[in-house]
């Protein structure tokens, strides 16, 4: 917001808002069609059987670990 001049604050505010909303709304979707068209997929890891809400699960929990490490890397050298 330092970048906004003073009379373009509301704008600005308003644009920011917009970007979280749409992104939210994106993910949604992005999940939804992830459901329609993995519903039926299973993975079977060794003995255990992984359906497509545990495959999401895992792949969205090794992306914040994998941002979670690119952000100490980056923290570490400023």
């Amino acid at each position: 917001m330092h970048v906004v001049d003073k009379r373009d604050k509301s704008f600005g505010i308003s644009f920011c808002s917009i970007q979280i909303a749409m992104g939210t709304s994106v993910s949604y979707f992005l999940c939804m069609k992830f459901f329609d068209i993995y519903k039926t997929i299973s993975f079977q890891f060794y003995n255990f059987n992984f359906k497509h809400y545990e495959i999401l699960l895992s792949i969205m929990s090794g992306l914040m670990f994998l941002f979670t490490f690119y952000g100490f890397i980056i923290f570490k050298k400023v």
